[in-house]
Parts: structure tokens; C-alpha cells; sequence
């Protein structure tokens, strides 16, 4: 199984990636994983990147939040991604 073009061309220039997969609703805390690698985890990991798959009431939210904090080259929301497909992509990640 392979990853569709849109996830193989990030992880092709990504090396470190981390990996969240759930519903977009606000228990999951999704504005706090993308606002956390630019803020923190980079000082550390300077090459981290987020792969979010999942569908939910909060992908225009999250989308606009990437967006508005310039981080749209290093955050992937997926959508709503096939078990298959999200098992590779656990393979490919440095955290999931």
C-alpha cells in the first residue's frame, strides 16, 4: 500500500514527522498540536512536521489557525484517511 501523492510528497521533505489521526472536535486539542512545533518543539527538533488525519467540526478552524500562524508548509491536514493508509503513514513517522 502506498500513501496518496499529497501525504508521499510531505513525507518525501519531512524527516521528522509527527502524526496525530482522530475526529477535528476540541477535546482532541488540535490547535494546541499545531501551535506546539513552531513554539517549542522546534528549538529542539528543528525539522519537525505534523500530519493531522481525521475529518471533523474543526478542519476550517484548524486550517485557517495553520494559515494564520505560517505553518502551512510543515502541517498536513489530511482528512479523513483509510485505515490502511493511516497505518503507512504511522510507519513513516518519527512520533505518532
Amino acid at each position: 500500500m502506498e500513501l496518496p501523492a499529497s501525504l508521499s510528497g510531505f513525507f518525501a521533505i519531512h524527516n521528522q514527522v509527527l502524526l496525530s489521526i482522530g475526529w477535528l472536535e476540541p477535546e482532541y486539542d488540535y490547535p494546541l498540536q499545531i501551535r506546539a512545533p513552531p513554539a517549542r518543539v522546534r528549538r529542539q527538533f528543528p525539522d519537525v512536521s505534523l500530519v493531522i488525519c481525521g475529518s471533523g467540526r474543526l478542519e476550517t478552524e484548524l486550517r485557517a489557525l495553520t494559515a494564520d500562524i505560517g505553518q502551512t508548509e510543515h502541517v498536513v491536514l489530511a482528512g479523513d484517511t483509510p485505515h490502511d493508509i493511516a497505518l503507512v503513514a504511522t510507519f513513516r513517522c518519527a512520533i505518532f
